[in-house]
């Protein structure tokens, strides 16, 4: 979490460049440690970054990542959801 936060100073002090470094390593460490909600606030934040340096195209590229790890986390909520309902 303190790498997005380093993300996130760096992006709203408008050094774009580093934000993307400390939000990737947010992100590659997120997934290592396989905690999705935090993997996609650092690609979202990747997302508005690259907004931000008018790179669209990346932009969208990390957007759609973005939905597809919202998927994920809907998915295996609603697997969670299912095991209580067992479990009663």
């Amino acid at each position: 979490e303190s790498y997005f936060n380093m993300g996130e100073y760096y992006f709203y002090t408008e050094n774009y460049p580093d934000a993307l470094t400390w939000y990737e390593r947010s992100t590659t460490l997120a997934k290592k440690e396989q905690l999705l909600k935090e993997e996609k606030d650092g690609v979202i934040g990747m997302a508005n970054t690259y907004k931000a340096l008018g790179d669209f195209e990346d932009a969208t590229f990390m957007l759609e990542k973005a939905l597809e790890i919202s998927n994920q986390l809907e998915a295996l909520q609603i697997k969670d959801e299912e095991e209580l309902t067992n479990l009663q």
